[in-house]
């Protein structure tokens, strides 16, 4: 089933739509369902886990160290479904 959905969208969006629409010969609302459809899907699970074994293969600055950990605690936290 199909709903209609108008959304607005900046200049940014809506030119990076049409840049894409006129690439692939695609409608605009086509490419953004399928941009929508793209990012609605859940996260894979594990995508965080099969990095890990390459965490801390190289030097990182405590600060760089410190936001790395924050952003795998975020993601997750996603891929459990609480974002």
């Amino acid at each position: 089933m199909k709903q209609v959905l108008t959304v607005d969208v900046s200049d940014d969006v809506y030119e990076a739509l049409r840049e894409q629409s006129a690439k692939t010969g695609k409608p605009i609302r086509e490419i953004a369902s399928e941009w929508m459809a793209e990012h609605s899907r859940p996260a894979k699970r594990g995508s965080v886990d099969a990095l890990m074994p390459f965490y801390g293969a190289w030097r990182m600055a405590p600060g760089e160290r410190a936001r790395i950990e924050q952003m795998i605690q975020a993601e997750r936290h996603q891929e459990e479904g609480n974002g």
